[in-house]
């Protein structure tokens, strides 16, 4: 995506369809998130298409999240706080306990202006 990591592959389009077709093969080391393919052509030099791929680790979720809002809040003043409870165990049942825990979350006013928010 703009690195200076760039993969080449030269491609000979298919006579009858003006096509090809090519097997791309994501670098170990590369970092989770989303990538631009791009399509150059060379003469003249520039950009004839690009899509863009997310990569990810494919193994489905192991840990149940749930979230609500401590002691039933569900209205908050604009510069109130709200203690959230999150609770996360395994698909097999068992606590998840001891493990650090990252939140992001989107809080949207009345015009769906969406603000970021983090805590820890």
């Amino acid at each position: 995506s703009g690195s200076s990591d760039a993969v080449e592959l030269t491609a000979t389009l298919d006579s009858e369809f003006g096509s090809f077709n090519a097997d791309l093969t994501v670098p170990a080391d590369v970092k989770y998130g989303d990538h631009t393919v791009r399509l150059l052509q060379r003469d003249p030099n520039r950009q004839c298409g690009a899509a863009t791929i997310t990569v990810a680790d494919p193994r489905p979720p192991t840990v149940r999240l749930s979230l609500a809002p401590a002691n039933g809040e569900q209205v908050i003043a604009r510069t109130g706080t709200v203690d959230i409870e999150v609770r996360t165990t395994t698909y097999a049942g068992t606590a998840v306990a001891g493990q650090a825990l990252a939140v992001q979350f989107h809080v949207e006013d009345l015009q769906g202006r969406a603000e970021e928010l983090t805590g820890s």
